[in-house]
This record gives C-alpha cells, structure tokens and sequence, in this order.
C-alpha cells in the first residue's frame, strides 16, 4: 500500500514491499524540469493570447496603404467577379470615363478585394476623376484607416 507525501511537484510515497520493509520511492509527476517547461509554455501563451487580443483591437481599425483601381461602388461587386473590361462590356453604365460624377467610389485591389470610401473619401475621387483624362482605367494610391470594407481615406494620388 502506498501513501503519498506532497513534495513540490514531486510525491514522496512510501510502499510495504512483500518482505514487510518499508522503502521511500519519490513519484515525480512530471519532473521538475518539465514543470518548469509548462510553466515557461503557460507564461509565453498568455503573452502570446495577449499580443493577439491587442493585434485583434487595434486591426479593426489599422493604418493602410493599398492600391487598385477606381470604380462607381455599385459595380465593384461585379469588376471583383468579372474582371474590369468584362464589366466595362456588360454594363455601360460603370464606365466613368463620361459621367463620373457619382455619389460613391470603390477601390477594386489587384487581389480581388472591394473597398469602399467614406464621403471624405468619395469627394477626394471625384477630385482625381475631374483631372484625369483615363477615368475608367485611373489606379490610385490610397492611404487611411481600414475598418471592415471601409476605408477613411486620409489620403489619395494617382499611381
């Protein structure tokens, strides 16, 4: 029979053998240089949980700087599916090359991703359409705050 002694992470156990002598046996679960490992581990995981909560914060709404191409925003969705000329085919209507006086703008990336403007954002585009003579193939340089699909466009030049 055994009984068991705490002794740090270790058990100091004591067991009647068949000849009646009583012998100490130190039972470590797990040794003491793991246990220093799983705690190290514990700590580095709670910083690195921490990092992520923080990271997770402050990347809702985080400084960027893309670039693509500037498009009417109802037909970012279909320039992301189709491509820009199949949509310039499609529909006529997304071209702003002779009305490009629309109430909102999109930024279309070269990964395949939509990015709408806020009304800062819009009337910067517009500025950059009314001097440009390419409207429907104008790349732009956009710098703000991206939160979600938006972007709080801090600032905005041709490419």
């Amino acid at each position: 029979m055994a009984e068991g002694f705490p002794y740090g992470h270790c058990y100091l156990a004591r067991s009647t053998r068949a000849d009646y002598r009583i012998q100490p046996i130190y039972v470590c679960l797990p040794s003491i240089f793991a246990c220093a490992r799983m705690e190290r581990d514990v700590v580095n995981m709670r910083k690195l949980v921490s990092l992520g909560l923080i990271l997770g914060i402050t990347g809702a709404a985080s400084a960027a700087q893309m670039q693509g191409l500037l498009v009417a925003q109802n037909c970012a969705e279909d320039v992301v599916k189709n491509g820009h000329e199949a949509t310039l085919q499609r529909r006529p209507d997304c071209s702003l090359q002779n009305r490009y006086d629309r109430p909102t703008y999109a930024l279309v990336t070269d990964g395949k991703q939509y990015f709408t403007f806020d009304p800062s954002g819009n009337k910067k585009a517009l500025q950059l359409l009314k001097g440009s003579p390419n409207r429907d193939e104008l790349k732009v340089v956009v710098t703000g705050e991206v939160s979600g699909n938006t972007i709080q466009v801090k600032y905005m030049t041709i490419l």
